[in-house]
């Protein structure tokens, strides 16, 4: 059912195919009642629409946190980095903050090879986010490719925080990339 709660495509479709196909009937057949019907398709689909755009699935959550994340790098805010640690993971934290303090992150480009896997049965519920991204850093002129993963773990409070992280050579991606 996620499928249908991160895009607005399905209700859309839904919407519109039973539309044109009670418009295409109304036109054979010039039964006002299946104009009517169409109108309550097209309302559908908008409904099936706006409840998308309300429901945040685990893996929108995880994939928004990226992003955050990545701009709060290039913007420096070391703190809000830290805060996104989960309290089980102190050494993580201490890692990451002293990893912080060498760069200087000028661009984070997240690439569109994000993959969020979510493990809603583990215990604490369990996620693992797996990407390329393209990051500049002040004290280095040419872009670095890197490969990250990133395993969360959700608080109580609902919350995903990574539990660890690690960073590889960009040819990694390659390999965690589906086919088309």
């Amino acid at each position: 059912m996620s499928w249908f709660a991160e895009s607005p495509w399905p209700g859309l479709t839904l919407g519109l195919l039973l539309a044109v196909v009670m418009i295409a009937g109304f036109l054979r057949t010039g039964r006002r009642w299946l104009l009517a019907l169409s109108i309550v398709f097209l309302l559908l689909g908008a409904a099936l629409v706006w409840l998308e755009a309300r429901i945040v699935t685990d893996r929108e959550q995880i994939t928004t946190t990226i992003h955050d994340l990545a701009r709060a790098l290039v913007q420096g805010e070391d703190q809000r980095i830290l805060d996104a640690i989960h309290r089980l993971a102190p050494e993580i934290r201490d890692r990451a903050q002293s990893e912080l303090h060498l760069y200087d992150f000028t661009r984070v480009d997240i690439k569109h090879n994000l993959r969020v896997e979510v493990s809603p049965d583990h215990q604490p519920p369990r996620a693992e986010a797996k990407f390329n991204v393209v990051v500049e850093l002040k004290q280095y002129p040419s872009p670095i490719p890197r490969f990250v993963t990133l395993e969360f773990f959700k608080e109580p409070d609902g919350i995903w925080r990574i539990h660890d992280y690690s960073h590889a050579p960009p040819q990694q991606g390659f390999m965690h990339t589906p086919a088309p």
